[in-house]
């Protein structure tokens, strides 16, 4: 990439060699980055790429209400039908996880 490039990342965390793309920025060999995935998901809060100030992160929520709505109505419909049935339930919080 040319030095006044930026690089965007909005698929998934795994493609972008996190590392590389840190000493590219502080090298100044692109001229920033966004990215809306890492790898890991959530980045840990002492995590190098935070302190790296021509990178932006985003909090991988982009999604339209449209959307939400459907997907929220139909894991509710799934996840009441498991809690009457005894099952598992999907999409449980995983709080050590961050999400």
């Amino acid at each position: 990439m040319r030095s006044d490039s930026y690089l965007i990342n909005v698929a998934r965390g795994e493609i972008i060699d996190q590392t590389a793309l840190r000493n590219a920025l502080e090298q100044k060999h692109i001229a920033g980055a966004a990215i809306d995935v890492t790898y890991p998901e959530p980045l840990p809060d002492d995590h190098e790429l935070w302190s790296v100030p021509n990178l932006l992160i985003t909090p991988h929520t982009a999604d339209t209400p449209e959307l939400v709505t459907h997907l929220f109505a139909e894991r509710l419909r799934i996840n009441v039908g498991a809690w009457i049935n005894g099952k598992p339930l999907t999409g449980e919080v995983e709080p050590v996880l961050g999400y």
